[in-house]
């Protein structure tokens, strides 16, 4: 099913008066499967994320997180992102590069979170908790 959606005016369409609102159809975009990165180690990645850092002049470089903390280097990582610069010397992209590691690591991140969250799930139907309600909260 095509849905129709008005564009903005076009000066490109010919014989349409001032104000003319042309209509475009919008095609939905296939669905496609979800991407699973499965396992990967990490480290390495985090890793060549903290050389890009450093090679393209992260201003806080030195607060950067310890490799282990993977959220935390990523949250440095996006934060700082915008403040990177591409060596004149350096056949590297550091911005693209960093960018493809840390999407990769958030994705990462993410299944990893999914996995727990239904581990959590089962073990709360296991012991019992009625799915749905909210746990009681101390007073």
């Amino acid at each position: 099913m095509a849905l129709r959606r008005s564009a903005p005016p076009d000066p490109g369409c010919p014989g349409a008066p001032d104000g003319h609102v042309c209509e475009i159809e919008v095609k939905p975009r296939p669905k496609r499967p979800p991407i699973r990165l499965g396992e990967i180690k990490t480290g390495p990645i985090v890793k060549r994320l903290r050389e890009l850092h450093e090679l393209g002049g992260d201003p806080a470089y030195e607060r950067l997180s310890a490799s282990q903390e993977l959220f935390r280097v990523l949250e440095h990582a996006q934060t700082w992102a915008g403040q990177l610069k591409q060596p004149k010397d350096s056949p590297v992209n550091v911005m693209g590069e960093a960018a493809v590691l840390r999407a990769t690591l958030w994705q990462h991140l993410w299944e990893q979170a999914d996995t727990g969250q239904l581990k959590a799930i089962e073990d709360g139907r296991a012991a019992g908790v009625p799915w749905g309600t909210s746990p009681k909260r101390c007073a």
